[in-house]
């Protein structure tokens, strides 16, 4: 199991802490539509064409939290008052 953690960024290698890799970040999806979501595609082959690429992770990011306010005031802004309030 692999969850989400601050170096996944694309390109990178996701490995989860207990087992091997999962594959590679090809695409990722930060805020993209303006409700704060944050996604993460993930494949085994970078390299495959994307028409034989056969399995894809998707990871999903979940809320920062409003202990955060300070240091990432947009993705809280985003996370609790964009998609709660409006």
């Amino acid at each position: 199991m692999s969850q989400y953690n601050k170096d996944m960024v694309k390109n990178s290698v996701v490995n989860p802490p207990n087992g091997s890799p999962v594959g590679t970040v090809t695409l990722d999806f930060d805020n993209e539509n303006g409700n704060g979501e944050q996604v993460y595609a993930v494949v085994k082959d970078p390299n495959l064409p994307k028409d034989q690429v056969l399995e894809v992770t998707v990871l999903f990011r979940g809320s920062t939290g409003p202990n955060e306010v300070l240091s990432k005031p947009a993705d809280v802004w985003n996370d609790w008052v964009e998609n709660d309030l409006f």
